[in-house]
């Protein structure tokens, strides 16, 4: 009964937060995504056909998203701008051992500690449907729908860094250009208001995004289990938190 009350105090006194035909707005955003990265995580594991010297790192299952963007209001329930992002996953192994040293004769401990990355920059045209602009929009939140499309170049590249000489060995398997598109809702709330709006909440939705087949030295495909060709897969859901500011 509490949270009802205010939730009606909030939605007599908030000032009118809508947008204005005419206005710029600047957008950041970060999100925790899930991958269907389940092809790339088999052979992963298959350490017979790829990555021979693997050093049992974990399967790609997650990662993080950074997302900034502009739009200009068309009208007072939508929006069209422009948005740039930068995604990765990541997983690390150590191997430790001994080597024998053909010159000295002798055992030589040994620890190799490898990082290996799934990664894309996208960029794209995006458009928000503001529906707390409805008339019967009551509730003292903001709230949109976001629809995005745009391209993205993804890579996969292993760096494995030698502990005992200090050396360093990089790979990049894999590095394409692709369409990638994103759906998602804004649950926000104006925490200024005078000649500039700025909105502060949550977001979330999923995005499709499914690279060509992995290549190794950028033309030859690289196959799986029972020879099927692999993609990077960073489709999924997404939840985290943005911020806007409005003029």
């Amino acid at each position: 009964m509490k949270v009802l009350l205010i939730i009606l105090i909030l939605g007599v006194s908030l000032p009118s937060f809508s947008q204005d035909k005419g206005d710029l707005s600047w957008s950041i955003a970060v999100s925790r995504n899930t991958f269907a990265m389940e092809e790339f995580n088999t052979l992963l594991a298959d350490t017979s056909t790829f990555f021979p010297n693997r050093l049992g790192e974990q399967a790609i299952t997650q990662g993080y998203c950074f997302r900034f963007g502009t739009s200009y209001q068309v009208s007072k329930y939508i929006d069209f701008g422009l948005y740039g992002s930068y995604q990765f996953g990541a997983s690390s192994g150590t191997r430790q051992g001994f080597t024998i040293d053909p010159f000295i004769l002798d055992t030589l401990f040994y620890q190799l500690e490898s990082t290996l990355r799934t990664e894309a920059i996208g960029v794209g045209a995006t458009t928000a449907f503001h529906f707390h602009a409805l008339p019967k929009w009551k509730l003292p939140l903001l709230f949109d729908v976001n629809l995005s499309l745009g391209l993205g170049f993804s890579n996969a590249k292993e760096s494995v860094y030698n502990v005992s000489n200090n050396s360093v060995s990089r790979s990049l398997y894999h590095n394409s250009r692709d369409a990638q598109s994103t759906i998602g809702i804004n649950l926000g709330y104006p925490i200024f208001h005078k000649s500039h709006e700025v909105h502060i909440g949550l977001s979330a939705g999923y995005q499709y995004f499914r690279t060509q087949a992995l290549k190794s030295g950028g033309s030859t495909a690289i196959n799986g289990i029972q020879g099927k060709t692999v993609h990077l897969d960073f489709s999924g859901l997404f939840i985290g938190i943005y911020c806007k500011l409005i003029r």
